[in-house]
This record gives C-alpha cells, structure tokens and sequence, in this order.
C-alpha cells in the first residue's frame, strides 16, 4: 500500500513530485477510505517518515526494521 502510493504520486505528479507527496494526498483523501486502524496507523507512520526523513531512509526501514522482524526464525 505505501509503495502503490509513492509511485501513483511519482507518475503523477512527475517533477512536481517531492517526499511530502503522497502524505498530502492520503490526508486530503482519507475520509473516503475503509482501512483497518492498525493498518492505517502503520501507512501514516510510513508516510511521515517518507515526508521528514526521505525514500531512501524510510525504504530501509521497511526492509531492515518491519519486513526482517517478519522473517526471523525464534
């Protein structure tokens, strides 16, 4: 859900496109959308930290923090 934001936001948008993008949109539309909480707690999370810290720093969190902590074996 947030990669599908970012890029509909990229091709969009083209060179007006800026880290901040797809948080604008989501908060101008959300009111239209049927998300579970946790779900949208975690999309909003994800979109900040796309607004104030850049893709680069938040694609490594998803793939270091949230999808590794998924994967290790106990």
């Amino acid at each position: 859900m947030f990669c599908d934001r970012v890029a509909a936001c990229k091709n969009y948008k083209k060179e007006e496109y800026t880290d901040a993008s797809a948080y604008e949109y989501y908060m101008n539309s959300r009111s239209h959308y049927l998300i579970h909480p946790d779900t949208e707690k975690l999309l909003l999370f994800l979109l900040k930290m796309l607004r104030d810290n850049g893709e680069e720093n938040t694609l490594l969190y998803i793939r270091y923090r949230l999808l590794n902590r998924n994967n290790k074996r106990e």
